[in-house]
Parts: C-alpha cells; sequence; structure tokens
C-alpha cells in the first residue's frame, strides 16, 4: 500500500513538472473591455477562448491577413477552417462568462511550453461566438509572446492589450447598468466570390498542368 501511495504522489509530481507553464488570458483586467459579436456581448456559458500556436505560425498568419485584405477585413469560411486544422491548442479553453458577465473571461491554460509544438512559436489567442473555431461565425484573434520552456517557470499573459489580428474595439459595452468599453469580433463569410485561398489552389494545379 505504501509503495502504492508512494507511486501516486511521484506520478503527480511528475505530471505537474511536465505541465508547469502557464498562459493566463483574461479580459476582466486592464483593459476591461466586453466583446461583442456584431454589437451584443457573447452570453454567459457560450463561446470559446483558447491559446494555442500553429505549426507554422509566421506563414499561417500571412496566409490569414491575405485572406482578410482580399475580403474587405472579413475572413472566409476557408479560411476559418484552415485556421482550425492548424490550430495546436495550449491547455484548457473556457467559456465566456467569468464572474457570471457576459462578455467576459479569464482563464489559465497549463501545460509544456517547451515541447516541440509549442517552444518558441508565438502564443495566439482564439475566442469565438461558436462552441468551437470551425463552429463560429465571429472570431477574436490575438498574438502575444512566444512559447518556451520552464527557467525555471514559463508563464506568459495574453489578451486585448496584446497584437490583436483580427477584431476590433468599438461599441459600448454594459456590466450591470455600468457602461464599459468594447470590442467587436470579426466577422467569418461565406466568400463572396472567389477567395485568395481558392486563388492559391488554382495557381498550384496551373502549374502542375505546365509541368
Amino acid at each position: 500500500m505504501k509503495k502504492s501511495i508512494l507511486s501516486l504522489v511521484i506520478t503527480v509530481a511528475l505530471a505537474g513538472i511536465a505541465n508547469a507553464g502557464s498562459v493566463v488570458f483574461s479580459n476582466f483586467g486592464a483593459p476591461f473591455t466586453q466583446v461583442q459579436a456584431d454589437g451584443v456581448a457573447i452570453p454567459a456559458g457560450s463561446g470559446f477562448v483558447a491559446v494555442g500556436t500553429t505549426a507554422d505560425t509566421a506563414g499561417d498568419l500571412g496566409l490569414l491577413q491575405a485572406d482578410l485584405q482580399a475580403n474587405n477585413g472579413s475572413m472566409s469560411i476557408a479560411a476559418r477552417d484552415l485556421l482550425a486544422s492548424k490550430f495546436i491548442q495550449f491547455g484548457d479553453a473556457v467559456q465566456f462568462g467569468f464572474n457570471n458577465f457576459d462578455g467576459f473571461f479569464q482563464g489559465n491554460a497549463q501545460d509544456d511550453g517547451g515541447a516541440a509544438d509549442f517552444n518558441g512559436r508565438d502564443i495566439i489567442m482564439v475566442a469565438g461566438n461558436g462552441a468551437t473555431l470551425a463552429e463560429s461565425t465571429g472570431l477574436l484573434i490575438v498574438q502575444g509572446d512566444t512559447f518556451g520552456p520552464d527557467a525555471p517557470v514559463f508563464s506568459r499573459n495574453i489578451g486585448l492589450g496584446d497584437t490583436v489580428l483580427f477584431g476590433a474595439a468599438g461599441g459600448t459595452g454594459d456590466v450591470a447598468g455600468t457602461p464599459v468599453g468594447a470590442f467587436q469580433m470579426g466577422n467569418v463569410i461565406p466568400e463572396p466570390g472567389v477567395s485568395i485561398l481558392a486563388l492559391f489552389s488554382a495557381g498550384l494545379l496551373v502549374l502542375r498542368r505546365r509541368r
């Protein structure tokens, strides 16, 4: 019995060491700004907020910016789905509704920041009005610092004060009858014509035919 208990303690301790890195993400501090989609706060108990990265941060974010430019600041469904397939989540996601306030969130994702999937890559926070990234029609994307190994402890923060890649400040929020600042998610739309991703695919097809 003593050996079993000792083994359990050691296992838990090692697991704690392996997941010692943390990224705190919140909009409940500075700036205290309510997140909305089309002027409506994301209801408490809905949506998602997660932190993570992509396998090719610079290339994936560059492709995202090209898509936004091609769609007048909105994101195509194809780009959203591509981002969803490439996003590598760090720790657990949270829903909106911190302290039961619509449009507010706070979380502490814990994992190994020195792992191959994360080390040296940009920390990306993604929030949506759907249950998952792939189900959201409104998204907020923020870029922060980079992941890294414990030295001796890896700890970072990310929030609306960092580099916003999709979404923008605007509108007025409300917390228990008190006006506060607001931040609007960017819109995900069906491609109005040929998306930047479709053009990219077509270009590859032409190159293959020429060969």
